[in-house]
């Protein structure tokens, strides 16, 4: 640690050996530029035996490799045969086309993201055993009787900690790329959707309504971005939530959705902090959230006529 450190972790495993499971714990602790000693725990918890469940997880498993396999041969034959046809340019231009081709691209590092995180934990438990195998014991009194048996426990107790490091690191984004792959497929029930009239209004709705909501959103993005720099200005210098802009954006982010602490907020200047705090209700908490509701329901009524005509 010096006058540069910006941060600094304590990282250690634990072992559940009831509910076989491991936990990779981070006692972090960062350094901000005002001085101030900002602590934070990171837990990752990942089971010891992850098809220790029975039959079920694996079948899980088989169900989803068997519909990655249906969505590529499809996806590819669509591709084919447009080629054949003289119309792949017009295919590939087409928004569902790459829907298909990035589920398909997004199933494909899921399975190869569940099978490394496989293999990591394989080398972990590899390395946990023979650790446990060369620790000193009871007969040579909780000492090591040679310096190669020292030599040994420290090489795979450095093994142990770093797989675990790598399987905490790659399940954090593995999870994350989970969420999105998740709403990236509910495309493909919008897709599907379009096939009923009554669901298909939904769909259009939203499929109309972005042009407009697209514009809402610069106009949406410019006023919560000077609300947000205002704020670090008053807020700023004494309280870590708009220290900087981004912790700024979002807090009042967060304030959008209807959660703030205003006696924290007019703490030092209630006055400056009531006209600051109004100003943001009323233009992006009561105006501009009933624009964007305003917005999808015009477009609703219009969908809605054009559906009933037919």
């Amino acid at each position: 640690i010096d006058l540069a450190t910006q941060w600094f972790g304590f990282k250690f495993l634990i072992f559940n050996p009831d509910l076989a499971v491991y936990t990779h714990v981070i006692l972090n602790v960062w350094f901000s530029p005002s001085g101030e000693l900002l602590p934070g725990i990171t837990l990752t918890s990942f089971q010891a035996e992850p098809y220790g469940a029975g039959v079920s997880t694996m079948a899980y498993d088989a169900v989803f490799g068997l519909m990655w396999l249906h969505l590529f041969l499809m996806t590819l034959a669509g591709n084919l045969r447009a080629g054949f046809q003289g119309a792949l340019r017009e295919h590939l231009l087409k928004f569902w086309t790459w829907v298909d081709w990035l589920s398909m691209i997004g199933g494909m590092m899921v399975i190869v993201g569940w099978l490394l995180s496989l293999m990591i934990l394989a080398a972990i438990k590899e390395a946990a055993m023979k650790l446990a195998m060369n620790r000193p014991t009871a007969i040579d009194l909780w000492e090591f009787v040679s310096d190669d048996q020292a030599s040994q426990y420290q090489n795979f107790a450095q093994t142990l900690h770093t797989e675990s490091s790598r399987l905490a690191t790659l399940l954090m984004f593995y999870r994350a790329f989970l969420n999105w792959y998740t709403l990236l497929l509910i495309c493909r029930f919008f897709r599907v959707f379009e096939a009923q009239p009554r669901l298909a209004i939904v769909t259009n709705t939203i499929k109309q309504s972005l042009p407009d909501v697209g514009h809402f959103f610069i106009v949406l993005l410019a006023v919560w971005f000077s609300f947000a720099v205002a704020g670090m200005f008053l807020f700023g210098h004494r309280l870590l939530e708009f220290s900087t802009v981004s912790l700024a954006m979002h807090y009042s982010g967060m304030m959008i959705l209807g959660g703030w602490d205003y006696e924290l907020l007019a703490e030092e200047h209630p006055e400056t902090a009531f006209l600051w705090m109004a100003a943001f209700i009323t233009l992006l908490f009561l105006i501009m959230m009933n624009m964007a509701l305003a917005i999808v329901m015009d477009e609703y009524s219009v969908v809605n006529d054009a559906a009933e005509d037919k």
